[in-house]
């Protein structure tokens, strides 16, 4: 995911999430980064998941839309203008220049690249001293404790800054659900946020691999959603 710092301008507002979401095509982006071999997310959850929930799909390209939206930022005296705190491996310079040459093709944006090594990168996210930048932070098996983690606004790791107190009702109601029902409920709710609240682009879904000698048996099949009991090995 590029994540978007809503701690402070320009992403502090909304519309400036939505418009950056929703000014870049997936698909483009795809073809330029990844040859058109990466599994684009159209939902928070994949299907495999037990969390999955079919008719919320995450915000989708919409060019005339993100205009509008960078226009009305504009005259409003708050015109996007921000920089992207990349990594320097070859992945990430290549996925970040072909947004920002993608941005670079709307009025009312202005983005900067500043590419650093891992340890400073790193740093940035961490603090959260950065405007956006890319991280598979996003990389899970059962939502928690990652995302509460990640997105609720008391989290000592929050890494979004949304501070949207129905998200962290809804994170709490996962957290502390024991019945399954009751989760997928309250995670069904975290996906509608997120889709609406627009956090960041979300632009790869990942899969968990699994390495192991042919010495190893107990491994179940299918293997499903990374998680081995070693007891069981």
């Amino acid at each position: 995911m590029l994540m978007l710092n809503a701690r402070s301008a320009p992403f502090d507002d909304p519309r400036a999430r939505e418009a950056v979401v929703k000014a870049i095509d997936m698909e483009e982006l795809n073809q330029t980064a990844y040859e058109g071999t990466a599994e684009e997310p159209k939902t928070f959850f994949a299907k495999e998941s037990p969390f999955f929930v079919p008719d919320v799909e995450l915000t989708s390209h919409d060019r005339q839309e993100a205009q509008r939206l960078f226009d009305e930022l504009a005259a409003e005296g708050k015109p996007v203008k921000f920089t992207i705190t990349s990594f320097n491996t070859l992945s990430a310079k290549v996925l970040m220049e072909a947004i920002q040459t993608q941005l670079r093709t709307y009025k009312n944006v202005q983005v900067e690249l500043d590419v650093m090594d891992s340890g400073a990168a790193l740093a940035a996210l961490a603090s959260g001293s950065y405007q956006a930048i890319p991280a598979g932070g996003l990389a899970f098996d059962d939502p928690e404790p990652l995302l509460f983690e990640h997105f609720h606004s008391k989290s000592s790791t929050d890494r979004f800054g949304l501070n949207d107190p129905k998200l962290d009702d809804a994170l709490m109601k996962g957290r502390k659900a024991t019945d399954m029902a009751e989760r997928q409920e309250a995670y069904a709710t975290v996906a509608r946020l997120i889709t609406e609240l627009n956090p960041g682009l979300l632009y790869l879904r990942t899969s968990f691999p699994l390495a192991a000698s042919q010495r190893v048996g107990g491994l179940k099949d299918p293997y499903k959603h990374g998680t081995v009991l070693f007891a069981d090995l």
